[in-house]
C-alpha cells in the first residue's frame, strides 16, 4: 500500500491487510534507477496491479508555495508522456495529469495524447465536480477516477456525496470496469465502501497520502478495526506484521524515507547497501 499514495484494492472478498494494487506517483517514480528491475522486485513481492498516478496531487499541493504556472502544468505534461512512452508496458494502470485549474481543454489536449500512447484498458481520466456532466464523461471508459477529495475533511455531507456518486454510476447502463476514487483516507469510510462493494457492479479502489506521511516521521500507518494504527516501536510491527503479511525493505522502499526504509531493512533482517558483511 505505499509511495506518494498507497492504493487500497476494495474487491468484494478485500482483506485491507493485503495490497492488491499499487499507486506509484510518477514524480517519485521517475527518479528511481533501473525501474524494470524495480518493478519486477513489487510483483515478485506479490503486489498484483501497478497504477501509475500523475501526480497532479503534489503539483496542486505547491502551486501557491512555488508559484506554479500554467508553463510549469505543460512542462509537467510534457515529461509525463515522454516517460509513458518508454516506461508505460510496465504499468497495469496509467492516471491522466488531472489538474484544471488551467482549463480542462488543456486536460483534455494532453489526455488525448496520452492515449495514442497507452491502451484504452490501462488509461484512467479523472471526474471532478467541475468537469462537467457525470453520465457523459462516464459513457465508453473502461475505468474511471473521481478526484478532488484529497486534503479535504471527510465529513457526513461529503461521504454521503460520495457513495451516491458511486451509487449513480452503478445505475448506468454502460460502468467502468473500475472506479479510483483518489485521496480517501478516512478509515470509517473506507469500511462503508468495502461494505457497499457488493451492490456495485464495478470494482473500487482507493489511495491515501496520509501512508507515506507518517512513515516519514519514522512510524507506520496501518489499519485495524475500522481505526488508522500508527505503529512506531519495532516489537509492535513484528506482532501486527503476523497478520499484516509482507514487511519488507522493497515492499517499503518506495517510501520517501531513507532512514525509514533503513529501519524497516533492520526489521527484517537485512543488510542496507554500505553496511558490512
Amino acid at each position: 500500500m505505499p509511495v506518494e499514495s498507497d492504493s487500497v484494492s476494495l474487491s468484494r472478498d478485500v482483506s485491507l491487510h493485503k495490497v492488491d494494487r499499487l499507486l506509484l506517483p510518477y514524480h517519485l517514480i521517475k527518479e528511481v534507477p533501473n525501474l524494470p528491475s524495480y518493478i519486477f522486485k513489487l510483483r515478485k513481492l506479490g503486489v498484483k496491479e501497478i497504477m501509475l498516478d500523475s501526480g497532479a496531487a503534489q503539483f496542486i499541493y505547491h502551486i501557491q508555495a512555488k508559484h506554479l504556472t500554467v508553463r510549469d502544468a505543460i512542462k509537467w505534461q510534457e515529461s509525463y508522456i515522454n516517460f509513458l512512452k518508454t516506461y508505460h508496458p510496465l504499468f497495469d494502470y496509467v492516471v491522466e495529469f488531472d489538474v484544471g485549474k488551467y482549463g480542462w481543454e488543456l486536460v483534455d489536449y494532453y489526455s488525448n495524447k496520452i492515449r495514442n500512447i497507452v491502451s484504452p484498458e490501462k488509461f484512467i481520466q479523472v471526474w471532478h465536480y467541475d468537469r462537467g456532466n457525470l453520465k457523459e464523461f462516464v459513457m465508453g471508459k473502461p475505468n474511471i477516477g473521481i478526484g478532488g477529495l484529497a486534503n479535504k475533511s471527510i465529513n457526513k455531507k461529503l461521504m454521503f456525496d460520495i457513495i451516491s456518486i458511486l451509487n449513480y454510476i452503478n445505475t448506468l447502463p454502460t460502468k467502468p470496469k473500475l472506479v479510483h476514487v483518489f485521496g480517501v483516507t478516512n478509515p470509517t469510510l473506507l469500511h462503508v465502501l468495502v461494505s457497499k462493494t457488493s451492490e456495485w457492479n464495478f470494482e473500487l479502489s482507493t489511495d491515501s497520502t496520509s501512508w507515506q506521511k507518517f512513515p516519514s516521521f519514522g512510524a507506520l500507518l496501518v489499519p485495524y478495526k475500522q481505526q488508522l494504527k500508527s505503529l512506531s516501536r519495532e516489537k509492535q510491527v513484528e506482532e501486527y506484521s503476523k497478520d499484516f503479511g509482507i514487511l519488507t525493505s522493497e515492499y517499503l522502499s518506495f517510501i520517501d524515507s531513507h532512514q525509514y526504509v533503513k529501519w524497516v531493512k533492520r526489521l527484517v533482517g537485512e543488510k542496507d547497501e554500505g553496511e558490512n558483511s
